[in-house]
């Protein structure tokens, strides 16, 4: 009995926690988005989960030029809807949007009216709307017997206020009057303007009064890049209408112009050459540059080689001499960067030693002979190491060894006696099987893959400079 009473304990105890278990957790999404014009800044842009009753900080700021408008969607639960900074509270799934717009440009009024005599033509007379900073034409036409004499008013943003066509900016609302005058007996107006690239420096550009029968001097100067074309207009007592330079003789009212032209670019072909062996900036080849154009030069030569001058057309290199100059162009001009052999001297034994260009055994050898002596004659290891020094080591040499005349009787080509050897293993193989081309040239540099410490033999026809040796230089 007492066991069924414990039981029954545990049972209404546990039946008592269960009853008191909270109830689940309800939470929402809010999407937010954002028209162009803007972010939402708090709590950003995306899908955010929230607890169900939550409120949550909206933020929304507008890009420049934009202010925020309202926020749309499932807006219920958000207290300020044209409120770029509110709240919203989660009750529900929200989707909701920031909205942004451009803000409107300023507009200002420009109020233009006119004396007697004339009228303002461009934009006309009246109050007129126009975007802040707007250029707005202005034109004012003189009746017969009167001149525009300038403009009045709010004119701080006026271009030239003494000339009938000119421009207003609107950076605030204007009220502006053309002014123009009665011509006396006897007295004739001189309106002068120009085209771009240039200007009218006398008598200026505006209306200007003379007596009857004046002379006016006339002098129109062109820009940069431009050239005075003509004068045009009223021009029956212009002088010369062809002449910057000139007169007009006050008969009547005139109105005259000065126009001008883009001078045209004249372009020139730089070609360039080489003599010997290097490099040249501009390269090898056909260049085109504009006229009055100054073009760097540089000379660089190859190894063994050095910069002797630069020949051609060479009025306006700056220093023919040089390796690195200039050259202006002024017409069409073809030049050559001269190298040559840059013979050095082995301080050991006093031979002096140079490169060939790329050429075959037979050649390089004929080249050397003719300088007074041979391809080289590898006496040691301590001079075949000086000229791998010197000449370089990522690249195969010519020397004098080879075995033209007798098959497998190497021999210097100066008819010293073969004292040393320093061929790679295997080496001389005439290509290492039957019926190949005969290999008949030792080279220096090599190794069994790429560039090494070591001879082998060469068909003689391959192209590779060569290392040539003489005894002095005469001089």
């Amino acid at each position: 009995m007492a066991r069924v009473s414990i039981f029954l304990i545990i049972v209404t105890l546990i039946s008592g926690i269960i009853g008191c278990a909270p109830p689940p957790l309800v939470q929402y999404n809010l999407a937010i988005s954002s028209t162009e014009g803007g972010l939402v800044t708090s709590p950003g842009e995306g899908s955010f989960i929230y607890d169900e009753g939550k409120v949550v900080n909206l933020a929304a700021t507008p890009a420049t030029d934009h202010r925020f408008v309202r926020w749309t969607g499932d807006v219920d639960t958000i207290a300020d809807l044209e409120d770029a900074t509110t709240t919203i509270t989660m009750n529900s799934n929200y989707t909701i949007s920031a909205d942004f717009e451009m803000i409107p440009p300023a507009q200002y009024g420009l109020t233009i009216s006119s004396t007697s005599g004339g009228s303002v033509t461009s934009p006309g007379s009246g109050t007129f709307a126009y975007d802040a900073g707007t250029v707005v034409n202005l034109v004012a036409a003189a009746e017969e017997g009167y001149h525009f004499a300038n403009w009045v008013g709010d004119v701080s943003t006026v271009a030239n206020i003494s000339a009938a066509t000119t421009i207003i900016t609107m950076n605030d609302s204007y009220s502006i009057t053309a002014n123009f005058e009665e011509i006396p007996p006897g007295q004739f107006d001189l309106t002068t303007s120009s085209t771009a690239g240039g200007y009218v420096t006398v008598p200026g550009e505006r209306t200007f009064r003379y007596d009857t029968g004046t002379v006016v001097s006339l002098v129109a100067n062109p820009y940069g890049g431009y050239y005075f074309v003509n004068w045009t207009g009223d021009v029956s007592t212009v002088a010369n209408v062809n002449a910057a330079s000139t007169t007009i003789t006050m008969t009547n009212n005139c109105s005259i112009t000065a126009n001008f032209g883009v001078i045209p670019v004249t372009y020139y072909t730089l070609a360039m050459t080489v003599n010997g062996s290097g490099s040249t900036s501009p390269a090898v080849g056909q260049h085109t540059y504009s006229a009055g154009a100054v073009v760097s030069l540089a000379a660089t030569p190859a190894s063994g080689y050095r910069f002797v001058n630069w020949t051609g057309n060479v009025g306006t290199v700056a220093n023919v001499n040089a390796a690195t100059t200039t050259i202006t162009m002024n017409e069409d001009y073809s030049i050559t960067a001269n190298f040559e052999t840059a013979w050095i001297k082995n301080p050991t034994n006093g031979h002096y030693y140079a490169l060939t260009l790329h050429l075959t055994w037979m050649q390089a050898e004929a080249w050397a002979q003719e300088q007074g002596g041979h391809l080289v004659t590898l006496r040691n290891w301590e001079e075949e190491l000086w000229i791998r020094d010197t000449f370089g080591r990522n690249e195969y040499f010519w020397i004098g060894c080879n075995d033209i005349e007798a098959e497998g009787n190497w021999v210097w080509s100066s008819g010293e006696p073969v004292m040393y050897t320093n061929w790679a293993e295997y080496e001389p193989n005439n290509c290492g099987a039957p019926n190949c081309c005969p290999e008949d040239a030792a080279v220096i540099n090599w190794a069994l893959s790429g560039f090494g410490d070591y001879w082998n033999d060469l068909d003689s026809d391959t192209q590779c400079r060569g290392v040539a040796e003489i005894a002095a230089i005469d001089g």
